[in-house]
């Protein structure tokens, strides 16, 4: 036992050595400005919570703004430009909340090319809507029954049952 204990003090002192040398190298990297993931992180996820708080918050003020206008406590004038102004403020929002993930959309799509095995376009990022003509002739997809690509009615169901 007696032979193993400076063994064990050289060992204690080393891992001591050891964690010392690493908080130092951390301490000196944080104080000349590298980059430290777990404080970005951080201040990261403040700033996106204060941004999807803000948008719930406009989301709500727009809904009882129009339950007010409904209930004839606004005026119609009034509605239009507070509602203007509230929706000003929300698209900026998400606008924000969008640029905050603008980083990762590469990599998420890699991701999902790469699990899929092809590649990934979200057609409502890449394309824009085709105007429609209003001369043109109406086609047959357009002039077919609604009710032919919807769910059966309910009374079908019943005659089943």
């Amino acid at each position: 036992m007696t032979a193993a204990l400076p063994w064990l003090f050289a060992l204690a002192a080393g891992s001591g050595l050891a964690a010392a040398l690493y908080f130092t190298w951390r301490s000196l990297r944080a104080a000349f400005g590298a980059h430290v993931p777990e404080m970005q992180v951080a201040i990261e996820s403040h700033a996106r919570q204060t941004l999807l708080e803000r948008k719930q918050a406009l989301l709500a003020s727009l809904s009882d703004l129009k339950f007010e206008r409904d209930a004839g406590k606004v005026s119609a004038e009034d509605f239009e430009d507070v509602s203007a102004s509230l929706r000003a403020q929300a698209k900026t929002v998400l606008r924000l909340l969008d640029e905050d993930v603008e980083p990762f959309r590469d990599r998420a799509k890699a991701l999902l090319a790469e699990e899929l095995g092809g590649e990934v376009d979200a057609p409502y990022r890449s394309a824009a809507p085709e105007p429609s003509s209003a001369t043109s002739e109406p086609s047959s997809a357009n002039t077919a029954d609604p009710s032919a690509d919807t769910e059966p009615s309910t009374n079908a169901a019943r005659e089943d049952s």
